[in-house]
């Protein structure tokens, strides 16, 4: 009995719903039973079977004979608009506030920082990001030619039929319907998965989150079509809030806890109004279909806006404190009494006992969560 679209269609989305319970039901039972060490293993299991996977449906995908040569549908349109797409002047901008979003921004992430961190030495982590440059695009090329394939295709030739996922609005759907229309059951299938409590207290409070953080991470997969829209919107906050910070700390000696505070209400602030609703407008923002639109870098605005006004912030506290202007009682985060060791410092003192010492504490882990 011949199977009709409308039943593909919900047995993709049982099974999508499936895979999103069981991939979280694992990922926090691992957490929870396996301490974070467990964490990092599991991405690594998680990252290969990705990869394998993507790269073994690619070939079953052009195998298929309803979709016309890429090379041609790149610049020509033939089922629908070229997938190759053209930089306008009015979006280079954006495009450059996007490519600085995922680029330097997404360097401020607390996963790049835990890999980093639990290296055995500076050259180790140095060859790490080195790889996982190269791996990144090989990983990401399977879904970009897989996708170029969909933008190729006769949709009403294959058992999907028209109109096509983007004329449907299922964008964000196209891979799994491309896998599962043109490669055999088993091959999609494959593609589809992807300071004064104890030690025990301190256990138990993270055992804890990681419960809530999966559970509160499940639900949120459930109120959009494709989870990218999350991971989009944290490298954006991850940008405009936390990077500043991060350069901060690292490179300048004068921010403290004062500029922190004030840099974060900033950034948040100039975001909230420049966002959807539009409140904030920057030069070149154009009312389209009643929905103002952006088109300078706000992200970067933001940022700069943010780093700046820790900057300030900083300065001026120190000023205040250090010159006897405001009492130091008043001083909560201790401004006035800030005399440690800053990074660049410790990069100087490379060479010193002191600083092997530092190193070598903090390259062991500092809390131990197995059971």
């Amino acid at each position: 009995m011949p199977i009709s679209r409308g039943d593909h269609e919900c047995h993709l989305g049982a099974a999508l719903q499936c895979l999103r319970l069981d991939s979280a039901a694992v990922a926090i039972i691992c957490t929870v039973l396996g301490g974070l060490y467990s964490v990092a293993y599991t991405d690594v299991i998680q990252l290969s079977l990705v990869l394998v996977s993507l790269w073994l449906c690619v070939p079953f995908v052009f195998a298929g004979g309803v979709y016309t040569d890429i090379t041609k549908t790149a610049f020509n349109h033939t089922y629908q608009a070229p997938w190759l797409g053209q930089l306008e002047s009015d979006e280079l901008w954006r495009w450059i506030d996007h490519f600085l979003v995922m680029t330097v921004g997404n360097m401020a992430v607390q996963d790049f920082h835990q890999r980093i961190l639990s290296s055995s030495s500076t050259s180790t982590a140095r060859i790490i990001c080195f790889i996982a440059a190269g791996g990144v695009t090989i990983a990401g090329l399977p879904s970009v030619l897989i996708a170029a394939v969909a933008a190729s295709t006769d949709w009403n030739a294959t058992s999907y039929g028209s109109p096509s996922p983007y004329e449907r609005g299922e964008a964000a759907m196209v891979l799994p319907i491309t896998l599962q229309h043109f490669t055999p059951a088993y091959i999609s299938a494959f593609g589809t998965i992807r300071s004064q409590a104890t030690d025990k207290e301190l256990q138990w409070v993270i055992r804890l989150s990681i419960v809530v953080a999966g559970l509160v991470g499940t639900s949120l997969t459930y109120l959009d079509g494709g989870i990218l829209v999350f991971w989009i919107l944290g490298s954006d906050l991850t940008y405009t809030i936390v990077f500043p910070q991060l350069i901060c700390v690292l490179f300048i000696e004068v921010s403290s806890s004062y500029g922190a505070i004030t840099g974060f209400l900033v950034a948040v602030v100039t975001r909230l109004l420049c966002g959807e609703p539009v409140i904030l407008h920057f030069p070149g923002c154009t009312l389209e279909d009643g929905v103002y639109i952006q088109r300078s870098p706000v992200k970067t605005i933001c940022m700069l806006c943010a780093l700046v006004s820790i900057l300030m912030s900083s300065y001026v506290a120190s000023l205040l404190f250090n010159r006897g202007i405001l009492p130091e009682r008043m001083d909560v985060f201790k401004v006035k009494s800030q005399g440690a060791l800053t990074p660049a410092d410790g990069a100087r003192e490379g060479d010193s006992d002191e600083t092997h010492e530092n190193y070598t504490f903090t390259s062991e882990p500092m809390l131990d969560t197995k059971c």
